[in-house]
């Protein structure tokens, strides 16, 4: 018989005794992920994609129930199934199946096919205390092309009142024409950590915040909503007209800004006095004269104790600007970071004279830092914004 037709020798391999133990087990072959407890594995199953979630009801006899009793992560997306009919029976099933309650409901790719199963979706009982909705549609299934949609392409009103939603954004096309949302009013959200009109020039154009405990980030404000009332204190056009509530829960403030409008932002800093972090988008076409300055005797509470960050987006450095960024240089005694994002080349001799006109040797904070960045950026399109591990999703 040919050599090379020869069948090789099997060799046998033995454990080699100090060899590591593998991924999740202990020295002495413990199984650790199956000694956490449950509460625990819940939370691991509901950070997993939906179709792995489910799967580990196959892991073992100890993980069969662990899945129902996972708060539901339900994205119906391609790594649910590539075909968007299966998608449907598989939210469909999933949701017949899963008691709740329920972390998220993804559903990306909406067609109009799909529209009227929708509503049993919302209703089920898998959905109960929902933390996170996000709805897509076909750009082809845009609601104005639906004849029963005709003349509802929008609202003109919504009014908020849920004991369990935590984030709520809006954003819009740069269409033409009025904005069609007119009015937001959160009459009662005790959970609400975030409200955010990303898009402010397309609507709402009137803001009314009744009743918000746990409001800690809002923006971007800016003249494109005409009223904002925050409990009774109200701001007309970026400006304060009263300021007899304040509140103390809001850390991170966007604010867009026609030109370096000082008082503008004096009237937010004395409505949030616990403010930690001021984004300012400043639009340098229109020139604003400041008018106030601070006044030793009547202290901004924010300024004396809080405020550690301000970002100043679109800073040209002319002389109006630096008027604006100088009152937070020598007034805002915590600061700890104020970066300043320019479209102008920063090079080595523009910094230094910027840091005489900013008066930086004499700054109320000897902590803080002053960064200046050459790039035109803005805010409002970043997807974190409702990623509410992070406490600043701006940053």
């Amino acid at each position: 018989m040919d050599a090379r037709r020869r069948s090789p020798k099997k060799r046998k391999f033995e454990r080699v005794p100090d060899q590591d133990s593998p991924p999740g087990s202990g020295s002495a072959g413990v199984d650790l992920i199956n000694a956490l407890p449950d509460a625990v594995l819940c939370t691991i199953i509901s950070l997993l994609p939906t179709k792995d979630g489910a799967r580990t009801q196959a892991v073992a006899r100890r993980w069969r129930p662990l899945w129902r009793s996972a708060p539901l992560n339900l994205v119906a997306d391609s790594t649910l199934s590539r075909q968007q009919r299966k998608r449907v029976v598989y939210v469909t099933k999933i949701l017949a199946e899963h008691p709740g309650p329920a972390l998220r409901l993804k559903l990306p790719y909406i067609r109009r096919r799909d529209y009227g199963k929708i509503d049993a979706w919302l209703r089920s009982q898998a959905l109960t205390d929902l933390q996170e909705l996000h709805l897509g549609y076909d750009s082809q299934d845009s609601p104005p092309r639906l004849p029963c949609c005709r003349h509802n392409v929008g609202f003109a009103r919504l009014r908020i009142s849920s004991q369990t939603l935590r984030s709520i954004g809006f954003s819009a096309p740069y269409t033409q024409g009025p904005s069609l949302f007119h009015e937001l009013v959160i009459e009662d959200a005790p959970c609400l950590e975030r409200l955010l009109p990303l898009s402010p020039d397309y609507g709402p154009t009137i803001v009314r915040v009744i009743r918000a405990p746990k409001l800690q980030v809002l923006g971007v404000l800016s003249k494109g909503i005409s009223k904002l009332h925050i409990g009774t204190t109200v701001f007309q056009e970026m400006t304060a007209i009263s300021l007899t509530t304040t509140m103390r829960t809001v850390k991170v403030l966007v604010i867009e800004s026609f030109g370096p409008n000082l008082d503008a932002v004096i009237g937010f800093l004395k409505c949030f006095p616990c403010l930690e972090r001021l984004y300012v988008l400043s639009q340098p076409w229109m020139e604003m004269k400041n008018v106030q300055k601070y006044d030793p005797l009547d202290p901004i509470e924010c300024l004396e104790s809080y405020l550690k960050r301000v970002v100043w987006k679109n800073y040209i450095g002319d002389m109006l600007d630096v008027e604006f960024a100088k009152f937070f240089v020598l007034n805002a005694k915590v600061l700890e970071e104020m970066k300043f994002v320019s479209s102008n080349s920063c090079d080595r001799q523009w910094k230094p004279n910027q840091h005489m006109c900013l008066q930086v040797d004499s700054r109320a904070s000897p902590d803080a830092r002053l960064e200046f960045i050459s790039c035109m950026d803005v805010l409002g399109d970043d997807k974190r914004t409702h990623d509410l591990s992070m406490a600043d999703p701006f940053e």
